[in-house]
């Protein structure tokens, strides 16, 4: 066997090569709690990327989401006619499916925080 002396060639990372994921926030926390049931009931075939997923999931959190009604979305989604075409042809990512933030439809209205009429809102132009 021979020594990678010898051979002249030693394995070193890429410098060069960056995860462009790290520099947006991502995998650097961790999962929320009951994460992984979301992502468990994602379909397999389209379950990618799990740190970003679980970013948009805290950040859902964070928007007043619950757990319940992201499964809630997903089950509704999952009886969709683009979902049960083609053997799941057209489903999504589990990325992009919640970047479009489903679960906003089943998310009772009292529990989004609200801004409240003493604070200050800004309009765009």
């Amino acid at each position: 066997m021979l020594s990678s002396a010898q051979t002249g060639t030693l394995a070193r990372p890429n410098p060069y090569k960056k995860n462009i994921y790290s520099s947006l926030g991502y995998g650097t926390k961790t999962e929320p709690d009951r994460f992984s049931e979301i992502w468990l009931a994602y379909p397999q075939n389209r379950r990618t990327n799990r740190e970003a997923a679980a970013v948009l999931v805290e950040k859902a959190l964070n928007d007043g989401a619950t757990i319940e009604a992201i499964l809630s979305a997903l089950e509704a989604e999952k009886q969709t006619v683009d979902w049960l075409t083609a053997n799941g042809q057209y489903v999504p990512g589990i990325v992009k499916w919640l970047q479009r933030e489903p679960w906003r439809n089943y998310v009772d209205a009292t529990s989004i925080p609200q801004v409240s009429d003493n604070e200050e809102q800004w309009e765009s132009w």
